[in-house]
């Protein structure tokens, strides 16, 4: 079956400051008929997805890591507070590895890129 898109809708996102376009494919296309009050729930998980893929926020600093900046640091190999910024916006129940800037890495840490 070929999926098409049944829904779009554009949110701006605050982060990068662009316009984000959210599509919603489906082989039926009653489908939002069908599924009354999803429409919301579109703008929401679109809008996180977009979040997930693009933005992180830093460990060490608390600002927003871009594509192409992000690596990854082993929270027991690290010698610095993890900063209150990072702690609010990451809902991970362990804080094992932690997202950061490459650039706010010291030489010698063991690291990861992403």
């Amino acid at each position: 079956m070929i999926k098409s898109v049944i829904y779009s809708v554009v949110e701006h996102c605050p982060h990068c400051h662009k316009d984000i376009t959210i599509r919603l494919r489906s082989d039926d296309p009653d489908f939002l008929i069908k599924a009354t009050g999803l429409k919301p729930e579109v703008s929401k998980q679109g809008m996180h997805l977009h979040w997930f893929h693009n933005h992180r926020v830093c460990a060490r600093c608390g600002k927003l890591i871009h594509q192409g900046q992000g690596w990854w640091a082993l929270a027991s190999k690290v010698d610095w507070q993890i900063n209150k910024t990072y702690r609010a916006w990451t809902h991970k129940r362990s804080l094992n590895v932690l997202d950061v800037h490459r650039v706010c890495i010291d030489d010698g840490q063991e690291t990861e890129t992403f």
